[in-house]
């Protein structure tokens, strides 16, 4: 109904409508007056739902207004621009989530910028990195996406009052002004050349991104979950130790349930991906086979990655949950009855959450002293005595 209240406005700009029948269906054009339960009961009759709102908007105006609700408008006109405006608030979600999760990592980076980790290549044992580094990898990826967006928004925030289809000629010869004035009301930009419907590669491309996006995720998570494996335990997620229960057969196990989470919500997610692409090719200058999928993959697409953005974040931003070992000889390396323990249970005993580094790795500028004193011991592996 915004989208009615700014076209009528604009056509009362340049004339073609009283101004006081835009007001009036500006002032009606509200959840308030229109209600949804009205609108509904309206579509079950005459089985048209964009049309039902326009006959409840037109019962609502009681003067001027009820003759030019709608006028010289197309459904597309309506229903598309109100998606452009859909997608504007989901893409404010996004970014805000992006941006978190960029702060956040950047604050790990530094963090663990010199803390040493084995690092893998086809599941084995190749060589030795960072894992500020490995952290450092994902927030670059995570910029991509933050630059992406920008490119996304400029392309796909747009919306198309040209009527029918899409010559503008239901609109008379101000189709163009009326365009210009209604969408900029809105906050959004003409779609350009158009059918009766905006073009679907644009909608497609918002999914496409959303999956690409979400696939990231799912590459953070799934790492995470294979660096929290028992025999690996490099890193864990956050764990409420007084009151969480990992397993009902095994209360006390930490099982990496919320990057587990991200993984099966990229799977629906990725799946969006095709009835998006097929949505494409519509028949001449539009048919509805897009509506019904669109109804679904649109909101669905924008509510899995702000949840696999939300539960990604909440991963990063928990506490360190205990310092690294010195690679030193020292009686803390050595592995003592007390440093067999699990990660697991140390992190039960000292508090739990993120970035429990494996037993024996040290910070960079620890090996700089050892390598000048000759070692040839890999300094970030333990020293074990029986």
């Amino acid at each position: 109904m915004d989208v009615e209240a700014a076209v009528a406005e604009a056509q009362a700009f340049v004339g073609d409508i009283p101004k006081e029948a835009a007001e009036e269906i500006g002032r009606n054009a509200t959840t308030k007056i229109v209600t949804l339960d009205h609108v509904k009961g309206i579509e079950k009759e005459i089985r048209h739902d964009l049309m039902a709102m326009v006959v409840a908007l037109s019962e609502a105006s009681t003067g001027e207004g009820r003759k030019y609700v709608h006028y010289g408008l197309t459904s597309y006109d309506i229903e598309d621009t109100a998606t452009a405006l859909q997608f504007k608030e989901g893409f404010s979600v996004i970014e805000k989530r992006l941006d978190g999760l960029e702060e956040i990592l950047a604050s790990r980076v530094r963090k663990h910028r010199a803390l040493l980790i084995v690092g893998r290549t086809h599941g084995r044992h190749a060589g030795v990195i960072t894992l500020g580094l490995k952290l450092a990898v994902w927030l670059e990826e995570v910029r991509r996406y933050q630059q992406r967006l920008k490119q996304v928004k400029e392309r796909v925030l747009v919306g198309k009052i040209l009527g029918i289809v899409g010559n503008g000629a239901g609109l008379g010869k101000s189709a163009l002004k009326i365009q210009e004035r209604a969408l900029s009301k809105l906050g959004l930009k003409p779609a350009g050349l158009v059918t009766q419907v905006i073009q679907r590669d644009l909608h497609a491309e918002t999914v496409c991104y959303l999956s690409l996006l979400g696939s990231s995720l799912d590459k953070f998570a799934t790492e995470i979950r294979n660096l929290q494996r028992s025999e690996i335990s490099e890193v864990m997620e956050p764990f409420a130790r007084d009151k969480q229960v990992g397993s009902s057969a095994l209360p006390s196990k930490r099982n990496p349930e919320l990057s587990e989470r991200v993984s099966s919500m990229a799977k629906l997610m990725r799946g969006l991906v095709i009835p998006a692409l097929e949505n494409i090719p519509l028949w001449h200058e539009r048919d509805i086979s897009n509506s019904a999928s669109e109804r679904f993959i649109f909101p669905m697409s924008f509510i899995l990655v702000d949840e696999m953005l939300r539960l990604v974040t909440r991963i990063f931003a928990s506490r360190e949950n205990r310092e690294p070992s010195r690679g030193d000889g020292s009686s803390k390396t050595r592995c003592s009855r007390k440093s067999k323990k699990t990660i697991d249970q140390e992190s039960r005993q000292q508090g739990s959450i993120w970035a429990a580094p494996a037993r024996g790795h040290v910070r960079l500028e620890e090996t700089e002293t050892k390598r000048d004193q000759g070692s040839t011991r890999l300094s970030y592996l333990p020293r074990c005595h029986s």
